[in-house]
């Protein structure tokens, strides 16, 4: 399984993993559901391609 961290300009870190399929998992560790559970979303390669573009991040690392 890939996956990508970076930290965005407030701080927070993000993961990109990859699901299955042309799912991409969005996670956000120090964000919480009602539930207690990281913030996850599930959203697709060409949904992921267009976050990128809109919050501009310039660089990732592992």
């Amino acid at each position: 399984m890939e996956m990508v961290k970076w930290k965005d300009v407030l701080g927070k870190e993000h993961l990109l993993m990859e699901g299955k399929g042309d799912d991409v998992f969005h996670v956000i560790p120090s964000q919480y559901d009602d539930e207690g559970n990281s913030f996850t979303q599930i959203i697709s390669r060409e949904a992921m391609v267009e976050f990128i573009k809109k919050t501009q991040i310039m660089s990732f690392h592992e």
